[in-house]
């Protein structure tokens, strides 16, 4: 679990680097904002980058590709497609491991989590 952590951290350290050095638009976009108002925050992201997209098809492919769209069959534990709902990896851990891993990843993912 240590081992694992670390290495997301530094993974994740990484793409922050690149991020504020990338000299072009950028949008940070959080999968918590995503399921909690996908068209939202897509067209968000679309203003901030200037991108302009029609209403309508921008809803249509949140319609598509929506978490109901998928076929139950291809949900569920040790699929790709598992539970759509964000913090729930703290259910399938032990505390143990939610300790490990919050004070492995916690002060980079801190900058995204801010108050």
């Amino acid at each position: 679990t240590k081992q694992l952590a670390e290495e997301y951290s530094k993974v994740v350290s990484q793409v922050q680097r690149a991020y504020e050095t990338h000299p072009g638009g950028k949008v940070l976009v959080r999968y918590e904002d995503l399921r909690r108002d996908t068209a939202g925050t897509l067209r968000a992201m679309y203003d901030a980058l200037s991108i302009r997209v029609r209403e309508s098809r921008l809803e249509a492919a949140v319609k598509k590709h929506g978490w109901e769209r998928v076929p139950e069959e291809d949900k569920g534990p040790g699929k790709f497609y598992r539970r759509a709902r964000p913090g729930s990896w703290t259910e399938d851990l032990s505390t143990e491991q939610v300790e490990i891993i919050e004070k492995a990843t916690s002060y980079v993912l801190a900058s995204f989590y801010r108050t």
